[in-house]
């Protein structure tokens, strides 16, 4: 009887607490996943607008922006939000914003984006 061999395995809390991990994860990943891809498609909106802007109007880039923006399904961002510098002669748009994600009960989220193209 000395050669018993210990079993192996998940106990059931150890099962639940693992499922409530992943439930939680994947509660802030279906919050998340929609706000980085306006990241995203923000970024690419900027690189369209500064390619098409001549370095003059920047009513009509502001215009331009929100034009494009609304294809891309972008709410957080307007026209009115873009800031335009230079830096050693090059023309610099960059926009920053936050979005709050509610997530459950009191619990929220802030991510906090910064985006910009130069040309």
């Amino acid at each position: 009887m000395q050669n018993r061999v210990k079993q192996g395995g998940l106990s059931l809390m150890t099962f639940l607490m693992w499922g409530i991990i992943v439930a939680f994860l994947a509660v802030v990943g279906i919050r998340v996943v929609p706000a980085y891809a306006e990241y995203f498609e923000v970024k690419k909106t900027l690189d369209k607008t500064i390619r098409d802007f001549d370095g003059t109007n920047i009513p009509l880039a502001r215009r331009d922006f929100d034009l494009k923006s609304s294809a891309g399904y972008i709410e957080s961002v307007k026209g009115t939000d873009l800031q335009f510098s230079r830096d050693r002669g090059q023309l610099i748009i960059s926009v920053a914003w936050e979005r709050k994600l509610h997530l459950f009960g009191n619990a929220s989220l802030l991510l906090e984006f910064d985006a910009a193209a130069a040309k």
